[in-house]
């Protein structure tokens, strides 16, 4: 085979933490195209972090748009000249983020650091304006390929501060060049044509900011991309993550090296001229009928978008927008929209479905395939609440009557249900629910859960049991090698090996109970372990979905969603561990109804979630690397008694 023949294969992984500080993550990322990693096509593969300022939602959004508008203007920039291209996008995001800033006042002054890495088979190429950074990475060295453009480093590059003095400067993240701040802004842009097989690249924003270089070199070219990324995480959040932290990974293996995703060949796409012809007739039929197409059910349901739209009381998917791609860029293919949202309706994510159908509303209130599946939503939000009633969990039953309410507001029979419902006196409406979903419990915990679930008495019944003791050929061990772990039927203990333990059990389950025990609780030292329920993967990546209940032997528990390429902090709790009975041993349970996660310490129930779907999926157990710790008494049963 001759040299041009062979293509080197890409090996890449992204993640994104919020951190242990901040109440949200404002920084964002990309990898572009996400279904056809080619490296040897004309725009190559991109990669991208951005790291927002200006507060809260005003960072966040300065950051997806850039990494949005960068993705958009690269790949629809018929230039084939890669810097220029680069260039031009990231020109654009920096007018879009600060003609938004002008146009609405409450974002005024937002701003976003952007780094970008193009991969391809002449070279790699960056855009960079900020404090994020890049490097490359192989068996020689590690070397930062950007410059920060702060103050500090500026003082460090002309000698008037040492590298210690730098390192030590309480303003060493005052920024100097960002995006969306200024009408015009400096980019920096290089190219180079050494790409070889066997080197690394890591983009990270500056919240990976206690992790040295030396560090950084050894844990990428020791683990996988996406173990690399956890690890760099994680050892950032034990000492302290102070910021939001993401990293993405990518490594390039030669065209014989078995890499974890296989690029396929470049698809073909549809051309503008075919989408836009698709579209028009799309309209022309939507004009055309909507005169006698408006049956009385669907005008309700349209009415209730409407008016919630009109009183800025649309229903409230937070929880779910945060890791939804919205696909609302004026670009995409409005049918491939449609087809997601009836994909997820099929699936049961009907918020997720319900967000795509109100983006299309919202632009074309009469199209009627948005139409009929908000209608099929509605019944799908009734056919829920009718199961739970079914089963005597009402105030989840009411969760979902309210939603089909909210796009059927006219609907009598909803409002009568709701009535009887609110009226009945086993539903206690939660006072103390926050903006996540988090019910603090009081001491009088079980009898607090208990109306929250309208379980009744029947919370202290026998469940039935799915799962006891650990049967290893029940169990993937993901990434392990057999000296990270032992099993028999009894016990599953990891070695302090640097690898993050993940060991998922291969059933699907809903409305499940999990139960373990840790053994040397005491003595396992400063990393976290704990449970993992609903996990799945998505996507043509495999990408894994999750939520992680953890704990350390200091008491810190913690609840997250790992979806793709985010790590989403839902709850966080510091437990008094100075009463507990048994110093050695501690018993960790997740419970998981409906959309609830409960989690009990020691038999007792110390927290409630409640999310916006179903919790489903696969559960396992998880430890961090170097943690030396036995799980043993392991159970899984049903949540919902007999």
């Amino acid at each position: 085979m001759s040299r041009k023949q062979k293509k080197p294969i890409i090996e890449f992984a992204s993640l994104s933490d919020q951190g242990l500080r901040r109440p949200d993550n404002q920084d964002s990322c990309g990898i572009f195209p996400q279904d056809n990693p080619d490296i040897s096509t004309p725009k190559g593969q991109l990669f991208i972090v951005a790291d927002g300022m200006g507060g809260h939602a005003r960072g966040s959004e300065a950051s997806d748009m850039a990494v949005r508008t960068v993705e958009q203007v690269y790949f629809s920039d018929p230039d084939e000249d890669i810097v220029e291209s680069l260039r031009r996008a990231f020109e654009t995001a920096n007018s879009t983020i600060y003609q938004h800033s002008d146009k609405v006042g409450e974002f005024r002054r937002m701003g976003t650091t952007c780094t970008a890495l193009v991969l391809s088979l002449n070279g790699f190429y960056i855009a960079h304006v900020g404090d994020s950074k890049i490097y490359r990475i192989n068996r020689h060295k590690i070397e930062q390929l950007t410059q920060d453009h702060t103050h500090v480093a500026e003082m460090r590059r002309y000698g008037i501060l040492s590298e210690q003095e730098a390192q030590n400067n309480p303003q060493r993240s005052l920024l100097i060049r960002a995006l969306g701040i200024e009408e015009n802004v400096e980019i920096d842009i290089m190219k180079d044509q050494s790409v070889h097989t066997g080197d690394n690249y890591l983009l990270c924003t500056d919240g990976l900011a206690s992790v040295s270089e030396q560090e950084i070199n050894q844990i990428v070219l020791s683990n996988s991309p996406q173990r690399a990324c956890e690890e760099l995480v994680n050892l950032e959040n034990k000492r302290g993550g102070n910021d939001n932290i993401t990293v993405q990974v990518v490594r390039i293996n030669s065209a014989e090296k078995t890499a974890s995703y296989a690029i396929p060949k470049a698809s073909k796409k549809l051309s503008n001229k075919s989408l836009t012809y698709g579209a028009a007739v799309i309209l022309l039929l939507a004009v055309g009928t909507s005169l006698f197409m408006f049956k009385h059910e669907i005008s309700q349901s349209v009415e209730g978008l409407l008016d919630g739209w009109k009183a800025g009381t649309a229903i409230d998917n937070k929880s779910e927008t945060a890791f939804v791609d919205l696909d609302s860029d004026s670009n995409q293919d409005l049918s491939t929209r449609l087809e997601k949202a009836k994909s997820l309706l099929r699936s049961g994510a009907l918020d997720r479905a319900l967000v795509i159908y109100e983006e299309i509303l919202k632009n074309n209130p009469l199209h009627l395939d948005a139409i009929d599946g908000v209608t099929q939503l509605a019944d799908a939000y009734k056919n829920q609440a009718d199961t739970f009633v079914r089963q005597g969990r009402s105030q989840i039953a009411l969760n979902y009557y309210q939603k089909a309410a909210d796009l059927r507001p006219k609907d009598q029979e909803l409002k009568r249900l709701i009535s009887l419902i609110e009226k009945s006196a086993l539903v206690a409406t939660p006072a103390n629910l926050s903006d996540q979903n988090e019910i603090t419990l009081a001491d009088n915990s079980e009898e607090l859960i208990a109306k929250h679930l309208v379980l009744g008495d029947s919370i202290q019944d026998p469940k039935k049991e799915i799962e006891v003791g650990i049967q290893g050929s029940k169990w993937d061990f993901l990434g392990l090698s057999e000296k990270d772990y032992e099993i028999d039927n009894h016990r599953m203990a990891f070695s302090n090996s640097p690898r993050i333990k993940k060991v998922i059990y291969r059933e699907d389950l809903m409305d499940v109970e999990v139960e373990v025990q840790v053994e040397n609780f005491n003595t396992i030292g400063n990393g976290r372990f704990g449970v993992i329920v609903g996990y799945e993967k998505t996507g043509q990546l495999n990408l894994e979905s999750y939520f992680l209940v953890s704990i350390n032997n200091q008491g810190h528990l913690v609840l997250n969603k790992n979806f793709q390429y985010k790590r989403q902090l839902l709850l966080s709790e510091h437990l008094n561990m100075d009463s507990r009975e048994t110093e050695d041993k501690l018993n960790l349970k997740v419970t998981c109804l409906g959309p609830w996660i409960l989690l009990y310490i020691d038999e007792k129930l110390v927290k409630a979630w409640e999310g916006n779907e179903l919790i489903k999926g696969r559960v396992g157990l998880y430890a961090d690397p170097d943690l030396q710790i036995k799980f043993s008494q392991f159970r899984i049963s049903s949540a919902i008694a007999n």
